[in-house]
Formats: C-alpha cells, structure tokens, sequence
C-alpha cells in the first residue's frame, strides 16, 4: 500500500500547477485546505518504500457561488374586479421592504428580462384575468375579472447572464368584486277578511338583503320610495359579512287606494346599498323572488270583482239596507235598474254606487208607484250594466230579494 506523503490541491483536473499541502495524514481537516476557489481538486500522494510515488484519484470540491438576483414572492390585494385597478402593484417592488434584488440592490426593469412563467387562470371560462407587463413590472385588473385569488409565477434573468443569473417567484393576487342582492316580498293584509281589496287596506314588504359578493359591506341602506304614500321602518344595517343576509332590517306599509284596486295590481321596487373595503358603491334593484334578476313586486289585488248580493233588508239596522254590489267602484260608468214582478221599472240610477246612490227598497215613482214609497217584501229584478276600463259594455241581471224583518 504506502504511506500518504503529502495532499496537493489544484484549479485544474490535470493538477498543471498543484499546490503542496504538508499533511501526511489520510484525512484533511477543513482548517488545513486553506481557501477555495469556485472549484478545487485534491489529491494525496502516497509512497512505498523506494518505491515512485502514486497519486490518489482527484477529489472535486465545487463552491457554487451565492445568487446575485432574487425575486421575491408578492401579495397584492385591494383591488377592484368590477371597474378594473389598471396599476394594482408592481412585482419588482410590491411595497418598500419586498423588493426583488440584483447584486445588493433593487431590481431596475432595463437590467433584466421579466417573463410570466405561469399565467393567471380564469375563474369563468372566457374571462378576463390579472395580468404582468413584462416591459415594467405592473400587474393590472381588467374591469369585469370575476373575483377571487388568483396566482401568477413570474421569473426575472439578469440580462448580463441570462442562462446563470435567474430567479423565481409567486405573486398572489386578491381580487374584489363587491356586490349585493335585494329581494322584496308583498303581503296583502285583507284587514276586513272578505277576501276582496278595499281603499284603506294594506300591503307589507319585506326585504332580504343578501351580500353576494367576496368583500364585507357596510352602511347597507334600503332605499323604497316608488309608491306615494309608502310607511317605512327601519334603519342601515352598519356591517353585512361576505355571503350573510339579513331581513329584519326594513320593512314598509302601503295603504290602498281606489286607483290601484281600479288598475288590478300594484307594482313596486326597491334600491339597495352599500360599500365595499375599499369605498366601492354597489347597488341592486330589489327582485320579487331571487338576487340575481331585477324584477319589480306586483301584488295582485282582487278587488274589481263583480259580486251582487241579491237580497237586503232595508230596516235600518245597518246590515244590506241596500242593493249591494262589490267591486262596482272600479267601474264608475254604470246603470241599474229594477223591476217589480210586472215588469214595471221601480228604479234606476246612473252611477250608481254603494252608499248615497244606492236602492234601498223604495220606488222612485215610476208608473203607478209614488216617489220614496216603501217597496213591499218580495221578488223583484235587476239589470246592472257597466263598462270596464276599455270601455267594453258588460250586462249582470237577476232577481233581487227584499226583506224588512
């Protein structure tokens, strides 16, 4: 075998000017190999005897040398999806103490080569996304990118040393799209409970309040002012969480009135507010069934219904002292008139209504009957013809029974 003799360490794999290293041993220790170069080879001389002297095979130490450039993962948020954030950042230099890095200091664009290595990918398929511009460094928000988190790889080369001077990093990008949805629901309250609407009764709206979008709101406002004569209660719900509802912050009365039974419905609709992280305004017109249409609230209302009630009892006693017939206030242009069993007209009123202008079982002189004469208990007929609001002639006719117990 033989002894180690001495350690040489050389620049070059073919030891063309090795250095001596005084160290007899079989192992060199870190203190003894003095300083080193990018790459370093030793070997160790080892002789027998009288024999020549051998050399070991070469070991290679390789020292990499420490990266000159890095790029430093960014967290971008506070951005706007719905009208776009043109400059929401710039990768070189997120913010003053996330700097990307070149020999010692701050990246300048015209010293390197700025790639995208992976893309934003769209939420929806088609649509807009985060973008890098290579040029600068900026990342810009198209109006209308769906909200959410979106990541991007970006890489930057020195431009001295493309090929050995590169680095790598993440940006994370937050994009806000603020939004709000209302839903208003109708409640005819038919205080009276004949089922028909009468002038005076009331409608209650409620609301629901739903934020539909990825950032809290606040100072949520419901707005309802289409209706004259509309009571509402309630006040701003001061802060309404990503996806939370609420539907106990507004509610509304509506009384009413003879120009809406006359229509058939009442159609109404109401604005919601409120304000993102970031001072955005987001609005929704109400819907009568889901957050994602802007349908206005019809109420039905069932009160230009036609009904004769064929008997009174003009006694006084404040129940059907008169010809009665509901719905009639819808149709002002109308005529009626009665008939005893002899065919003889008793009465007959143009315009006729439930109140002044009503038959109370007494004639108004016709024929052989005296003005204001009490009619006797019996059969009689009558004829009612009104027209509706397209002023279509329409006819209702039948017996009429009147009764004094």
């Amino acid at each position: 075998m033989g002894s180690v003799v001495k350690w040489q360490r050389s620049n070059d794999a073919g030891f063309m000017n090795p250095v001596t290293i005084p160290i007899t041993s079989t192992t060199l220790l870190g203190s003894t190999i003095g300083n080193l170069t990018r790459n370093t080879y030793f070997r160790a001389v080892v002789q027998s005897g009288l024999c020549n002297s051998v050399f070991s095979n070469p070991v290679l130490i390789a020292i990499e040398t420490p990266q000159s450039i890095k790029a430093k993962d960014d967290i971008i948020s506070g951005v706007n999806g719905t009208t776009g954030t043109p400059n929401a950042g710039n990768v070189l230099a997120s913010s003053p103490t996330n700097l990307d890095i070149l020999n010692g200091t701050p990246v300048v664009i015209g010293l390197v080569n700025l790639t995208v290595v992976t893309p934003a990918v769209s939420k929806i398929p088609g649509a807009l996304v985060p973008l890098i511009d290579v040029t600068t460094g900026t990342v810009s928000i198209p109006a209308n990118t769906p909200g959410g988190t979106y990541t991007l790889t970006y890489s930057i080369c020195e431009k001295a040393n493309p090929s050995s001077n590169c680095s790598i990093a993440k940006v994370t990008i937050f994009v806000g799209q603020p939004s709000i949805g209302l839903v208003k629901t109708a409640h005819f309250n038919d205080e009276n409970g004949d089922g028909f609407a009468t002038a005076g009764e009331t409608i209650t709206y409620n609301f629901e309040v739903t934020n539909t979008g990825n950032e809290p709101l606040t100072n949520v406002t419901v707005t309802d002012t289409g209706l004259s004569g509309l009571i509402m209660k309630g006040s701003p719900i001061a802060n309404l969480g990503i996806g939370m509802k609420n539907s106990t912050a507004y509610v509304v009365t509506y009384s009413i009135t003879q120009a809406d039974i006359n229509f058939g419905s009442v159609s109404n609709q109401a604005i919601v507010s409120g304000i993102s992280p970031n001072g955005i305004l987001v609005k929704d017109l109400s819907d009568d069934s889901n957050n994602f249409n802007d349908k206005p609230t019809i109420v039905t209302i069932p009160g230009c219904v036609i009904e004769v009630f064929n008997a009174l009892s003009p006694n006084g006693d404040g129940h059907n002292d008169v010809f009665y017939i509901r719905g009639l206030e819808c149709y002002p242009e109308n005529t009626v008139e009665v008939y005893n069993r002899w065919g003889v007209l008793i009465f007959k009123r143009e315009n006729y209504n439930n109140d002044d202008r009503a038959f109370r079982g007494e004639s108004e002189g016709r024929a052989t009957m005296n003005k204001s004469e009490e009619l006797p208990v019996g059969t009689y007929y009558y004829i009612f013809r009104y027209k509706d609001s397209a002023s279509n002639m329409h006819e209702k006719a039948g017996y009429l029974y009147v009764n004094r117990k």
